[in-house]
């Protein structure tokens, strides 16, 4: 019997071995699982999301100016660049929304900029136009002088808010609160208005 209750105390002894060797494996698994869940959210949200690249897409621009440096791949033709930056912040995201993508075109821009380029008036133009985008999306407004449609595609835009420290042309220094609007076309951020 002896023998017996000896071996019975090396049995239970095995059994909770191997169940504290499962405990401490199963609680390695959990805190690997919560690590890589958090570093995850982290990448997504500080680099990945849509917000995080907007963000991206303004630190980039500011910094550009900051350092001297072309600003022509972070904003939209016609933004004006502020003279000089000195400093800024993030401080929060005001909107974000879907837009609907819209074509608009009127008779005075078409005469300068597309008629020299097509064989078409501007009344073949808009004809054209119409077949393209109508089985895509819908006339918004026309006019005889005017055309818009949407052409059934949406894009993003991310109005950002940042504390900008920068100079004027007299180089005092300012503080600003300034509203950057960015849009994300087919993952191509770029600004297209700056309001301060």
């Amino acid at each position: 019997m002896d023998k017996n209750n000896n071996q019975n105390i090396q049995t239970n002894e095995v059994q909770n071995e191997v169940k504290s060797f499962y405990q401490k494996y199963n609680l390695k698994i959990i805190i690997s699982v919560i690590v890589v869940l958090v570093l995850t959210f982290f990448i997504y949200s500080n680099y990945l999301s849509i917000e995080a690249r907007a963000k991206i897409c303004v630190n980039n621009y500011l910094n550009a100016i900051k350092n001297g440096e072309d600003t022509s791949d972070y904003k939209e033709y016609g933004v004006d660049d502020f003279i000089n930056v000195l400093d800024y912040k993030f401080v929060s995201i005001k909107s974000f929304d879907k837009e609907k993508e819209v074509l608009e075109l009127n008779r005075s821009d078409y005469n300068q900029y597309l008629s020299k380029s097509t064989n078409e008036t501007y009344d073949e133009y808009v004809l054209k136009m119409k077949n393209v985008f109508l089985n895509k999306g819908e006339i918004i407004s026309e006019t005889n002088n005017s055309f818009s449609i949407f052409t059934g595609k949406y894009y993003d835009k991310i109005i950002l808010l940042y504390d900008v420290n920068l100079t004027n042309a007299l180089g005092n220094s300012l503080y600003k609160k300034v509203y950057f609007t960015v849009t994300n076309e087919d993952d191509n951020f770029k600004i297209i208005d700056i309001n301060y």
